[in-house]
This record gives C-alpha cells, structure tokens and sequence, in this order.
C-alpha cells in the first residue's frame, strides 16, 4: 500500500475511483472541484502538504482523504494547519485498515490538525481523537413563504452558484458592488489571544474572481449610521434563491452600528430576491448584525455547530488556552465548485464518504 498525494496526472486513476465509489452519484468528488479547492486553494502556500491523498494497492485507489489548508493566526503568528475532510473508503476497502492509514499518514503531516462535522462515521471517529470547538450557525428567513416552500420541496441539494452579476443591477442606494481588489479581509473584533483562520487580500480576491464557479459577490453598505462591507455567496434553484454570509468588515471603526447594518443587508437581500440568510455568530457584532436583518424573532432560528481540533504533541498552542473566532467561511466546502446534488435520498442514505 502507498499513500499518495494526488498530482494532474493522476486525474484518469482519480476517475476510476469515482466510478467505483458513487457509481449512481455523478457529481460526487469531482476532480475539477478537488482542483480548485486545494490546488488552487490560496491558502495551500501556507500550508506544506496541502492536497487530496489517496491510498493506492495493486494500482487502484482504494480511499481518499484531503489535508484541505487551514492557517491559524494567533498573536500575529501564523501557524500553518490543514482540516482533515473528504474522507471515502470504496466499499471492498472498508472492513480493513485503510482508513486509518490514511489518517494517521495526514496527521504526521506538518502543522496543526482539524476536521469538521459530516457523517456519522466520520463523527464517531474523530470523537475518541479530537475535541470540539462550539460556534453558533443562525438562519434567517426573509420571505416566510418561499422558505417554506424550500423546505418543503427539498431544494437545497440542487442549488446552483448564483450567476449574479452584481455590478450591472440597479442597487439600492446604500450599496455598491466592489471589485475583487478593493475586499479588506474580515478580522475578529478583538485580537489578543483568539485564534482565526488566516486570510489575506489575496484569497479574498481570488475567490471572489471564480464568481462563476461559487456564486460570491462582494459588496459595501453604507449609511449615516454605519459602513460595512459584506461577502455573501449567492445559491439559487428555479425561483428559490438563499445567501451565506461569509464574512463582515467594518472598515471605519468610529462608525459601526451593526444592527443599522443588518437593516441595510435586508434590503440588499430583499431588493436581489434572497428568501434566507445563513451565517456564523462568531462575535457580538455579527449576532447584532443579524438581528438587524430579520424583522423579528421568530424569523431567526440558531443552532450550535462545531469544529474538531486533533491535538499533535508539536501544537505550538493548547486549544484550550485561547479563544476561537470561526466563521461559515471556514467550513471546506465553501471553496471549491459548487454542483448540484440531484441524487434521491434513497441513494443518498447509502454513501459513504465524510
């Protein structure tokens, strides 16, 4: 057996796996998106190893398993790291060891290690290896109706990036669509002792440019109350379309009202046909914010959300001993290309992947 970081020229033996692992289920690990998410990820120069591994016997892959980078800031100190995700053993593998063989050969990669919440499995194994990092996830419905009907109609596995070509819409007053280049970068109101996921200017920018692809637009609000800048990305099926908030930035300190906010992004969501709005609490400002956005309580419902940290005896920092400021943004499946997921539950019950 050898555990092997995927290249380009391992794209048809990649293929093969597919075929084998999700045989009813097309859009599943597509090697296009493992592309854009790690090899073309910002974030991999900071992480050493970053990249989509594979354990391969007798010249077939039998599973996957991605080191997907995540750099912690702390104290303006960057310390590289990677989310353990995508993890698929084919169903001839699965009774055997691969599985942790492939986890055990990502963790002795170098800098810190995470993972996030998935399926069952996945869960039930990381809980005897890591501990969780608690953060809060709030949906807000803008349009009580069409949310329903979302619901209802189980929608959301065919979303689509939302081709919203912001800078040709007529907007409201208060908002002005910004060019890639002009993003400031979402930062934790307070810096000392929290740890976040670093991002420059330049990951920002290069999301945004692949508009296409993950249905992000950026865009700045302002009143004689506030100014914010906010990274929405956009998913849309038929005459349904819902928003994830993926970060804020406040870029006049002296001039922030987050609730005023919120009021603002409603109607930039409304006046683009948005029917709901998911974020992360991660500080008191965006918990003010979103409040701002709906119009009242019983139109924002919250629920709690995690990460895993797998402690390594080189952890420059106990996870304990800081504080964690984690957004949806950091969640691995927001880079990359979004498909549409059109496989019945039926078949979906039956996949095994985290």
């Amino acid at each position: 057996m050898e555990v092997k970081l995927l290249a380009e020229d391992d794209a048809e033996l990649y293929s093969q796996f597919r075929t084998e692992m999700w045989p009813h289920y097309s859009v599943a690990g597509s090697w296009e998106n493992v592309r854009q998410k790690y090899s073309h990820n910002p974030l991999a120069q900071l992480c050493p190893g970053s990249g989509m591994y594979a354990l391969i016997q007798r010249g077939k892959i039998g599973g996957v398993m991605g080191a997907y980078p995540m750099p912690v800031t702390l104290n303006e100190t960057v310390h590289p790291g990677h989310m353990l995700v995508d993890w698929a053993v084919t169903p001839r593998m699965q009774r055997g060891p691969l599985a942790g063989i492939l986890y055990k050969s990502l963790l002795d990669l170098p800098g810190r290690k995470f993972a996030s919440s998935g399926t069952d499995q996945s869960q039930s194994v990381l809980s005897g290896r890591g501990f969780k990092i608690y953060s809060t996830q709030t949906m807000v419905v803008l349009h009580p109706l069409r949310a329903a009907l979302m619901k209802h109609l189980r929608v959301g596995g065919y979303a689509s990036p939302c081709p919203l070509q912001i800078e040709s819409l007529e907007l409201p007053n208060h908002s002005t669509a910004l060019r890639p280049d002009e993003i400031t970068t979402p930062l934790p109101p307070d810096l000392t002792n929290t740890a976040y996921v670093h991002r420059g200017s330049s990951y920002w920018e290069s999301f945004c440019r692949s508009r296409d692809q993950n249905g992000t637009v950026a865009l700045r609000l302002t009143s004689d109350k506030t100014h914010l800048q906010v990274l929405l990305k956009v998913l849309e099926v038929g005459q349904f379309r819902w928003a994830i908030l993926l970060g804020v930035c406040w870029p006049d300190e002296g001039n922030v009202s987050a609730t005023a906010g919120g009021k603002l992004l409603r109607v930039l969501l409304e006046h683009i046909n948005v029917s709901a709005l998911s974020a992360g609490e991660a500080d008191p400002e965006m918990s003010a914010l979103l409040r701002g956005v709906s119009s009242w309580k019983l139109t924002r419902r919250s629920a709690k959300i995690h990460w895993w940290v797998l402690p390594k005896a080189d952890d420059q920092f106990h996870h304990d001993d800081v504080s964690w400021w984690l957004t949806l943004a950091d969640r691995d499946s927001f880079w990359g290309i979004r498909y549409p997921d059109a496989t019945p539950r039926w078949r979906q019950d039956r996949k095994v992947a985290a």
